[in-house]
């Protein structure tokens, strides 16, 4: 271990601060990363089988489990919009809305034109634009009209 790095951690201790080893951070990034798995994994499958109603109940529990995980909030989304409620789907990407994702941003942008809300559909058109993945996706993201 790095001298300094051990001082630090010495001190840490010392002064009754907790010290993250890196076998407690392991075992803590386990331990979220299975919060909701088993309920992504239901949504994922139900999905799968072209499913999106019954997808919304599992991957609801999987973003409550785990609210960062970005690729199961997708998840709930895309079962919600395959459900027919753009507006709960608009919700549900509200924590994410200034994320620099452009699946984030493409997905709001749909939702809140869907629901009417061409201001955020506006923004969220202006911010996928850039972000997105090819010249062709930015190019129909760039003359999107709401």
């Amino acid at each position: 271990m790095n001298r300094s790095l051990l001082l630090a951690s010495v001190a840490l201790a010392a002064s009754g601060a907790a010290v993250m080893t890196p076998a407690v951070a392991q075992a803590q990034t386990v331990a979220a990363s299975t919060d909701g798995y088993a309920d992504a994994t239901a949504a994922y499958a139900a999905m799968s089988a072209n499913r999106p109603a019954d997808a919304v109940a599992p991957a609801a529990r999987a973003v409550n489990a785990s609210p960062d995980n970005l690729e199961w909030r997708l998840l709930l989304v895309d079962a919600l919009i395959g459900s027919g409620d753009n507006a709960t789907a608009l919700s549900v990407l509200q924590p994410v809305a200034g994320s620099w994702d452009h699946r984030v941003q493409t997905r709001r942008a749909e939702t809140a034109r869907q629901t009417g809300d061409l201001t955020q559909a506006a923004e969220a058109y202006g911010l996928a634009a850039p972000l997105a993945p090819t010249a062709e996706s930015r190019a129909y993201l760039s003359r999107a009209r709401v």
